[in-house]
């Protein structure tokens, strides 16, 4: 998990650049790989518990509005359902506390 104070430690252009730097291997797919499968094997972003897209969605939010980021792995699945076999990262706005 990602806390507010290690996200406000630094200056951020989006949240991307920041995983990149702090946790870089929540942007790295996971599970079985299969050319047939590749749409269900990408890591889904959520905010606030709702479904936002696709890894590049986190080009579009501003660190400031994050209060904590998590990334799920098998528990994404028994939370949100099937298709996240990479997992999942949650995000959690300041305001959707």
């Amino acid at each position: 998990m990602l806390t507010r104070e290690e996200i406000q430690a630094a200056n951020y252009r989006d949240t991307f650049e920041m995983l990149q730097a702090l946790r870089p291997q929540w942007l790295r797919k996971r599970g079985t790989q299969s050319i047939m499968n590749e749409q269900g094997n990408e890591i889904k972003v959520y905010v606030n518990n709702m479904q936002l897209g696709g890894l590049d969605e986190l080009r579009n939010v501003a660190p400031s509005d994050i209060e904590r980021a998590e990334f799920l792995s098998a528990a994404a699945t028994q939370r949100w359902g099937t298709g996240h076999t990479s997992g999942a990262i949650l995000l959690v706005t300041r305001s959707g506390r």
